[in-house]
């Protein structure tokens, strides 16, 4: 039985599956550097805790684009699709 997550790469698409996967990876840690440069320049509490919080919605809206949901249905695709979108707009991650 094939694993499921290297389909994309059995029907000629592995360079493509390549690109996009080093290319989130650049993007999530250039990111994650960022974050962590400007919480350690703030001397501002509240710039930290800004800091952490946006980290943490990054991380929430890689979890979302990356992962491979565990429900299939429907209804979980569109939950999916709503946080994405309102992750993406700025709404947070809840």
């Amino acid at each position: 039985m094939r694993n499921p997550y290297t389909l994309p790469a059995t029907i000629g698409e592995g360079p493509d599956v390549a690109l996009a996967v080093v290319r989130w990876k650049g993007v999530v840690l250039d990111s994650l550097l960022e974050d962590r440069l400007v919480a350690a320049a703030s001397n501002n509490s509240a710039d930290r805790a800004m800091v952490d919080q946006l980290r943490g919605t990054k991380l929430r809206l890689a979890q979302l684009l990356l992962e491979s949901p565990k429900d299939f249905s429907k209804e979980a695709r569109q939950r999916r699709e709503m946080e994405r979108e309102k992750i993406s707009q700025g709404g947070g991650a809840h």
